[in-house]
């Protein structure tokens, strides 16, 4: 009788100490997955759209890229679409500068420091599980059936485009922006840039602003 009770908790253990064994083998793998296997997710943000005529035509973009993958990921390049839905005006803009976060109001205002911390465009890394923050500056195309013009002005809601080409596939990211009636004077006169935030940021603010204490 003792024997039967003996080799019963014997089994017991075993099977137990198998599950657990199996268990743990199970965790490993789907950790080793997550941290080493899984392929590279990238991710961007667009939630300001910036754009200037001083010195040239240009839109800039601050940009937070993100990679949720294990495995990193370049950005190749990165084309913007600006769309006038009212008239199906469409002009076609690449990502040929780049620039800190710090230097943007300075870019975008044409200022002489602004040089310093402006770079051509090359590719560049985002590494697993991180994110990178960088402003893209992009000039007009030459390309045929798209204005080589910007088309914001004041009072028009106007829809923006980003495509980032990386080794992890094409990202796209659609805003729509409404530009204020100051747009049109900084464009004509050359003289600043003017930035409008994209409707996610709007609605963000109007859902997040407390009412007035009466």
């Amino acid at each position: 009788m003792a024997s039967s009770k003996s080799s019963g908790s014997l089994v017991n253990t075993v099977v137990i100490s198998l599950a657990i064994s199996v268990l743990s083998l199970c965790v490993a793998a789907v950790n080793f997955y997550w941290t080493a296997l899984r392929p590279a997710r990238v991710t961007a943000t667009m939630t300001i759209v910036a754009e200037t005529s001083r010195g040239g035509q240009r839109i800039l973009i601050p940009t937070s890229i993100s990679n949720g993958g294990a495995k990193a990921a370049t950005v190749l390049n990165a084309k913007l679409i600006e769309s006038e839905p009212a008239t199906g005006r469409q002009s076609l803009w690449g990502a040929e500068f780049s620039t800190s976060i710090a230097s943007a109001i300075d870019v975008l205002n044409g200022t002489g420091k602004a040089a310093d911390d402006v770079s051509l465009f090359v590719p560049f890394l985002v590494p697993p599980n991180q994110e990178v923050q960088s402003v893209l500056v992009f000039v007009p195309t030459a390309t045929p059936g798209f204005s080589d013009a910007l088309l914001a002005r004041g009072g028009k809601t106007l829809g923006y485009t980003m495509i980032l080409s990386t080794t992890a596939g094409e990202v796209t990211v659609t805003k729509n922006v409404a530009w204020p009636g100051i747009t049109d004077g900084a464009l004509d006169k050359h003289a600043f840039g003017v930035a409008g935030a994209t409707e996610d940021a709007e609605k963000w603010f109007d859902d997040t602003t407390p009412l007035p204490i009466k």
